[in-house]
């Protein structure tokens, strides 16, 4: 019997497999080369989105302050008009005649239409219940004593003046009276 002959390589083909082929290095330097492209894309991609991040921070907070000089004046002035309403109303708190209540309802509707005008530009009362906070709440006077290991903050016991703020900026401190809540007595069970 004949041994099987080893095929021949095909026309075109090289027997030696350690040679390259031809055009290879100068593939590998085209990919090489458009991956470092891709590589800077992305880090000038992500460097242009920081900045255009910051210029919206930026343009988002020139924008408060200009809200905020053009309010301030304008919301001065009605928080004004809403303490006298509310000292009409604290005074007339229960009125003799129908005509002196209609009134009342009448400063009670003016009232409630300008807290919504100021609502209606993101100008809200400052909450006057819970604990006191300094950057909200202008304590003039305190009730009850104040015991020896007080660790938790002063109480809201009650509202001397609306407070008024836009956002987290304080147009006015809310007046109020503070107070250290009793300590509860130990219940025998």
């Amino acid at each position: 019997m004949t041994s099987p002959r080893p095929t021949e390589p095909a026309a075109g083909q090289s027997t030696d497999r350690a040679e390259p082929l031809p055009g290879l290095a100068e593939l590998a330097e085209q990919v090489r080369a458009l991956n470092e492209r891709f590589d800077r894309k992305i880090l000038d991609d992500r460097d242009k989105r920081r900045l255009i991040e910051h210029l919206h921070d930026r343009a988002r907070a020139a924008e408060q302050g200009q809200a905020w000089e053009y309010l301030h004046p304008l919301v001065h002035r009605v928080v004004m008009v809403l303490d006298r309403f509310d000292r009409y109303l604290s005074m007339a708190a229960d009125p003799p005649t129908p005509e002196a209540r209609e009134q009342v309802r009448f400063v009670e509707s003016v009232r409630a239409e300008l807290l919504s005008a100021l609502q209606q530009h993101r100008v809200t009362l400052i909450p006057a219940s819970g604990p006191v906070d300094p950057e909200l709440h202008e304590v003039v006077q305190r009730h009850g004593p104040v015991p020896e290991h007080a660790d938790a903050p002063p109480h809201i016991v009650a509202l001397v003046r609306n407070g008024y703020r836009y956002g987290d900026r304080v147009f006015r401190p809310a007046r109020v009276v503070a107070g250290h809540p009793e300590p509860e007595e130990p219940t025998l069970g």
